[in-house]
């Protein structure tokens, strides 16, 4: 039952978030409480706060054998497919769920290869010690642990701020905290508050860089303009 009272803390703790704090333009404790309430999911299942972990444990239990019970009646049972024949409902269950992890986990990690191997391209170290990979394809500028990639195009015309830009995620560690989400939406790919939190915690992600870059002193209009630029060329 640890993956339903986990699902179930992280909807309650992303709906307070979203009713208290989404229009707060304090982004570094924004960002603070949606990892935060990742953690706290992973942990309240493992917690028990005077048996009320365990009687929601009970529910759950009791929840799960009924709907077993009911798809076994005689009614349902004379109709199974040859494939399902044997399984019960909780085994089927069981391989949806594997399947739909196995599937974002492969699909976490051959994107974290492709990264990688652009990434390890031909590179300037800029001087905070984060690596510069220019490339001739059309790709959106991005930055991945300690490297950002960026067309020769972008560039020519608005390299400055876009590496001011990048460089703010890289030293706020914003590649860890990707991570972190995406496997938290791997393992609990059913449940849309892990997805939602994942894109929030995005957007948080794009405020905090967005902060560092205006805070540099660059005229705020030329940057609405290059962020215009580099959205529409990634359409």
């Amino acid at each position: 039952m640890y993956l339903v009272i986990s699902a179930l803390s992280l909807a309650m703790m992303f709906l307070v978030y979203r009713v208290a704090m989404t229009r707060s333009t304090y982004h570094g404790f924004n960002r603070f409480v949606l990892l935060s309430s990742l953690a706290a999911a992973a942990v309240i299942p493992l917690v028990h706060f005077n048996g009320v972990g365990e009687r929601a444990a009970r529910t759950a239990s009791v929840l799960l054998d009924e709907i077993t019970v009911y798809a076994d009646a005689p009614a349902l049972k004379s109709m199974p497919t040859d494939a399902a024949a044997g399984l019960g409902l909780t085994d089927l269950l069981t391989i949806v769920y594997l399947a739909g992890v196995a599937f974002f986990l492969i699909r976490i990690a051959v994107g974290t290869v492709k990264s990688e191997i652009i990434c390890h391209g031909r590179a300037r170290t800029l001087s905070d010690g984060s690596r510069l990979v220019l490339t001739d394809r059309n790709y959106a500028p991005f930055s991945w642990r300690n490297t950002i990639v960026m067309s020769r195009r972008d560039f020519e015309e608005n390299g400055d701020v876009i590496i001011t830009h990048e460089q703010a995620h890289i030293h706020l560690h914003h590649s860890a905290d990707v991570m972190i989400a995406q496997l938290f939406c791997a393992l609990q790919w059913f449940n849309p508050a892990a997805w939602m939190l994942k894109r929030d915690l995005l957007e948080v992600h794009e405020f905090e860089a967005d902060a560092a870059v205006l805070g540099y002193g660059y005229d705020s209009t030329r940057y609405q303009i290059c962020l215009l630029r580099c959205a529409l060329q990634q359409r």
